[in-house]
């Protein structure tokens, strides 16, 4: 590891002066850090069930034009983006390509992970890949957590409801 956290020095070496994440501070002089404050970027990934039961297939929804229907257009805005997102130098220019799933915190709920195996292969296989390469790094413990059945955020539930 280096200056940039949990960046491997790798990666940091070949984007130079434009890393994914800002430097970070000693624990010892850095205020934030002595008071226990520390920030998790956390991705809560999900989407209903959209398939007409019938059909076994998603019908066209036209509020999500000019995509097919609402998987496909925050697939395209969101998901794929976050297992390819783009590293631009200070001319805009594509310098470095990271999986973001290796760096957050997220869960992501059965039917999405479903949809994207269908349908994203590729996106689907860099998530995991990412989860495995985060659990390396952080002694066994990856990046992915399990999604509760009603798909609550269970950081921000209330304590009856992480108990229930």
């Amino acid at each position: 590891m280096n200056a940039y956290g949990n960046v491997p020095a790798s990666l940091t070496e070949e984007l130079g002066s434009v890393a994914p994440l800002t430097p970070v501070t000693d624990p010892g002089t850095d205020s934030l850090a002595r008071t226990g404050v520390f920030v998790t970027v956390h991705g809560h990934f999900y989407q209903p069930p959209r398939e007409n039961p019938y059909l076994d297939a998603i019908e066209r929804q036209p509020s999500a034009t000019p995509f097919h229907d609402w998987n496909e257009r925050i697939h395209h805005e969101c998901y794929r983006p976050n297992a390819f997102a783009r590293i631009l130098n200070e001319k805009g220019q594509l310098v470095g390509i990271v999986n973001n799933y290796e760096y957050m915190s997220f869960n992501i709920g059965p039917t999405l992970m479903s949809w994207l195996e269908r349908y994203d292969v590729e996106v689907y296989q860099r998530i995991l890949e990412a989860d495995r390469k985060s659990a390396m790094r952080l002694d066994g413990h990856g990046n992915a957590i399990a999604q509760v059945y009603n798909h609550i955020i269970m950081p921000l539930a209330n304590e009856r409801d992480k108990y229930t």
